[in-house]
């Protein structure tokens, strides 16, 4: 798999991989660290642009917990999420 990704692909991944009904939000602000994060209660994924692999993969993780985890945020520990979206991306 190539270490860039060009915008064609990028909006296909988007468009396939968005949980229905959410919304995602692609930001630079985190270049250094590739973070993201999965708002519950407005239906929303913060990511890095889709640009590179390693941001595909935060990308995937958080589409990961918005479908899985929506419902059981409050009822399995942290960690045992984590290790399931980070399997899954």
């Amino acid at each position: 798999m190539p270490d860039r990704i060009d915008q064609q692909t990028a909006i296909w991944l988007l468009r396939t991989y968005r949980p229905r009904g959410w919304i995602v939000a692609t930001t630079d602000a985190n270049k250094r660290h590739h973070t993201g994060y999965c708002n519950y209660d407005d239906n929303l994924i913060f990511c890095p642009p889709l640009t590179g692999v390693r941001n595909l993969q935060v990308f995937l993780h958080e589409c990961y917990h918005a479908k899985h985890h929506s419902w059981e945020v409050r009822h399995k520990p942290e960690y045992i999420m984590e290790y399931e979206a980070e399997t899954w991306s």
